[in-house]
């Protein structure tokens, strides 16, 4: 019996392959952009995620500054950090922060969605924040250069949209084509969701399964 065709093998620190991923934040949701940021830094969009190893990628976030909040959240959200001292409580809004630096504020809302143990604070360490476009990691080889799109006011399976920047099957002129916003239910020709996906022709992208809503 061949006992390596079930066996599960762990990915540990040599053997993890990373990559870098340079992210537009302008005009994007601070919540559903980190949550996205948070799930590249951990790894879970790859086939070989090990919960206890840092196989994430390298997230480079640009235009941080430009990061959206709806409502009056910048200034009604509330942070709180305690010293672990009588009176030592502090609290801050996200428009302290921002004043401070895009930084903290990526990095007080990135922190809160990775583990709380000495695994999250090493992963924190792979995300690089800059207010401009310009970053000091040029020379590193961007086999993922993305910009993760969130489009408000479609249905939920097209909200997540992927804006390739650099791809194998695409040219980095190449343009995604128009998405048909036709819900599935009016969408009498196809008759199911997984045969109107096959149809869509942005599937050759391959970062698609950062696309859709599972």
């Amino acid at each position: 019996m061949d006992t390596l065709s079930y066996k599960t093998i762990s990915v540990n620190k040599e053997t993890a392959q990373k990559e870098w991923v340079e992210i537009d934040a302008a005009g994007q949701p601070l919540g559903r952009l980190c949550s996205k940021v948070a799930k590249l830094l951990r790894g879970k969009y790859k086939a070989s995620f090990t919960p206890h190893v840092d196989c994430g990628d390298n997230v480079i976030i640009l235009n941080a500054d430009k990061v959206q909040l709806s409502g009056n959240k910048w200034n009604d959200r509330i942070y709180y950090r305690y010293s672990g001292y009588p009176g030592g409580q502090r609290e801050f809004t996200p428009a302290e922060l921002m004043a401070k630096s895009p930084e903290k504020l990526f990095r007080k809302v990135v922190k809160g969605m990775l583990p709380k143990n000495k695994l999250g604070d090493a992963i924190l360490l792979n995300m690089h924040v800059y207010a401009g476009t310009e970053h000091p990691h040029q020379a590193q080889k961007f086999h993922r250069r993305q910009c993760l799109v969130i489009m408000p006011g479609r249905p939920r399976y097209l909200r997540q949209a992927l804006r390739p920047m650099s791809c194998p099957f695409l040219s980095p002129t190449t343009t995604i084509p128009k998405v048909d916003e036709t819900p599935l239910s009016r969408s009498p020709q196809f008759k199911s969701r997984w045969e109107w996906m096959g149809q869509r022709p942005d599937r050759c992208c391959p970062f698609s399964s950062l696309i859709w809503d599972r």
